[in-house]
């Protein structure tokens, strides 16, 4: 059973994506913003979208579909991926030890009867 920090947690997570997903729906271009708003607001369906505004069905699936490209693409960009988050998280390299030559391998006598791991 969730604790109530992380049901509060989760709620303020749920509300900042409802935000996040409403400003990109803003700034869709109007023809594909009235569309996706009729059909995840007011739930119409396509074939409603497209009575209501008087287009064509084909006309209101591009719309949607490009909609959801345009807010797939703007979403990704505001959301941080974990590679970015560890990328920017762990410490930077630096230029000496990207240069650094490797440790100088030294080849150990073998006894005689002794099995050698080298090839």
């Amino acid at each position: 059973m969730p604790t109530e920090e992380a049901s509060a947690l989760d709620r303020v997570v749920a509300k900042q994506q409802s935000e996040r997903l409403t400003r990109a729906i803003d700034r869709l271009p109007e023809s594909e913003r009235i569309a996706t708003r009729m059909l995840y607001y007011e739930h119409l369906s396509r074939a409603e979208i497209a009575h209501q505004l008087k287009l064509p069905p084909k006309t209101i699936k591009s719309r949607l579909h490009a909609a959801r490209g345009r807010l797939r693409t703007s979403l990704t960009r505001q959301t941080p991926t974990l590679e970015r988050l560890v990328r920017e998280a762990r410490p930077r390299l630096s230029v000496s030890a990207v240069h650094a030559r490797p440790p100088h391998v030294v080849e150990l006598p073998v006894r005689p009867g002794t099995v050698s791991m080298a090839a």
